[in-house]
């Protein structure tokens, strides 16, 4: 793995160089300029790290962004400068058009310790999610995928949901991924093609019973469980009918699953409302997911019956570096709060994001922090370790001082979570 360092001031870039120089199975690469960096671009095939002074002389680090758009080799960007922070929130904007899945923004003058550990964080997480069996490539046409839902190539996997405000797990969400010839395929690759191919609907049916009868055969049936549904799928007219009469079948208590839906105006028919109001009716409770991210949802809060907002992950990835960011997530956090609803947090990576999520009041969170999404086979051991985990961090309002929580959930509002101690 390669460590890109662009700064135009050769004693920042030595004391960069020198700090980084021990992180093991990588190779530092220094530039002063922007043209130089990208001639190293173009020979550079694996993984690069990118340290970058946006100030920089002939052209500026700005122009260095615009250039990645070619490369799809970045895997994390480190802004160095000491410009102003509506700047740094263009530059972050402009870094997650471009898909680079880790930012972070250092002023100067910078603490190089807190660069070191940066990059090792970066390194850690990609080759995390780098698993050597997942292949991202191949799209599923109808023929291919009709035959996986016949075979029973589809699994699901879980990735828990925490409190950190009573050290409790509660729940797990349901993510599916497809086995084939020994490699594992993410929804990216075969969602779309499910929904096009008017196919989705018998995929939700199929996860969401696999995982009940893995989370029954593991002990683990006590737990809320939360399913993503599309919207095509709500627009059949009996499909909370057919959700219900499953859960009955499989003897697990409505009450303990939450239909995930995208907020959308655009489909919210008939079909939509009813099916949803009759989940909710039966005891399903509901939640929007990607909360925020278009404008629609606060319409959906005030005419569907929902029970929880699910926070976007990009509202998450950047609310400590941003102070727009942070403000949207404390008012979201305020909106949740006042419409009495349960918010959860995704995409969690760090403590820092963990123990801000939990002062400003979010009531559960899920990532990558406590865990990668696993098989049920997995689960119970890495509950186990959450257990430790959670209680090693020892959440308190380190972030906001004693400022008091909000009180969201009170006991009618869903099942009791399972205590991280008693597991």
């Amino acid at each position: 793995m390669d460590i890109f360092i662009v700064e135009d001031d050769a004693l920042q870039s030595k004391l960069l160089a020198k700090a980084l120089s021990k992180i093991a199975q990588t190779k530092l690469c220094q530039f002063s300029s922007v043209d130089d960096c990208i001639r190293k671009m173009k020979e550079t095939s694996g993984p690069i790290l990118l340290i970058s002074d946006i100030c920089l002389p002939n052209r500026t680090g700005i122009s260095l962004l615009k250039e990645l758009k070619q490369y799809k080799n970045i895997i994390g960007l480190v802004v160095v400068s000491g410009v102003e922070q509506a700047l740094l929130d263009s530059i972050h904007f402009m870094a997650e058009q471009l898909g680079i899945a880790q930012v972070k923004f250092f002023s100067k003058p910078i603490v190089l310790s807190h660069i070191k550990i940066t990059i090792e964080q970066f390194i850690n997480a990609y080759l995390e999610i780098k698993m050597p069996n997942r292949q991202q490539s191949k799209h599923f046409n109808k023929k291919e995928l009709i035959n996986a839902l016949a075979v029973d190539e589809f699994e699901p996997y879980f990735q828990p949901q925490i409190d950190t405000h009573q050290n409790c797990i509660r729940g797990v969400e349901i993510l599916g991924r497809l086995h084939r010839d020994g490699n594992t395929y993410f929804p990216d690759v075969f969602i779309e093609n499910l929904i096009s191919n008017q196919l989705i609907t018998i995929y939700t049916y199929v996860i969401l019973k696999k995982a009940i009868q893995y989370l029954k055969q593991y002990n683990l049936e006590s737990m809320i469980i939360s399913l993503n549904v599309d919207y095509f799928s709500l627009k059949e007219s009996d499909f909370a009918k057919r959700i219900i009469e499953l859960l009955a079948s499989l003897e697990f208590p409505v009450k303990q699953l939450i239909i995930e839906v995208t907020e959308n105006k655009s489909d919210l028919g008939l079909e939509v409302i009813s099916n949803l109001t009759e989940l909710r009716l039966a005891g399903v409770m509901l939640s929007i997911d990607d909360f925020g991210t278009g404008y629609s949802g606060v319409i959906e809060l005030l005419t569907l019956p929902f029970s929880e907002i699910k926070l976007d992950k990009s509202y998450v990835k950047n609310s400590t570096s941003s102070h727009k960011l942070f403000q949207m997530v404390s008012g979201l956090c305020s909106l949740s709060n006042t419409l009495e609803l349960v918010s959860v947090a995704e995409g969690v990576e760090t403590l820092e994001k963990a123990r801000l999520l939990h002062d400003l009041g979010v009531n559960f969170q899920q990532g990558f922090l406590y865990s990668k999404a696993v098989q049920a086979s997995e689960l119970d051991a890495v509950l186990k370790r959450i257990t430790v985990q959670v209680t090693e961090y020892n959440f308190t309002n380190q972030i906001l001082g004693n400022k008091k929580l909000p009180n969201k959930i009170s006991n009618n509002k869903e099942p009791h979570s399972k205590v991280i101690s008693n597991h």
